[in-house]
Formats: structure tokens, sequence, C-alpha cells
């Protein structure tokens, strides 16, 4: 479990830069991502959004 803020986010944001990854080298998976993603805009720069109204 990882309960450290630091490597989760660090898991984060290595999961984001796979997804990327994927989207750019696999064929047809830029349509396939911008079906099924909902809570991260991969084609967005950067570190995720987060909600400031917690």
């Amino acid at each position: 479990m990882l309960g450290d803020a630091v490597a989760t986010q660090d898991t984060v944001t290595q999961r984001i830069a796979v997804v990327r990854a994927v989207i750019r080298e696999v064929p047809h998976a830029d349509k396939v991502a911008a079906v099924q993603r909902t809570a991260h805009d991969y084609t967005d720069p950067g570190q995720p959004r987060i909600a400031g109204n917690f």
C-alpha cells in the first residue's frame, strides 16, 4: 500500500506517462482513449489537475 503522498504522486505521474506513450505509439489508441478517459485529459501536458473544493 502506498501511504506516502510522494510515492503516490510518483506512481500517478508514471502511469500518466505510460498512457501518453501508448496513445502516441499504438495505432488508433487515441480514438479509444478519447472514448474511455473520463478522469484525466492525457493530451494536457503536466501533472493532473486536482479539485480544489474538497
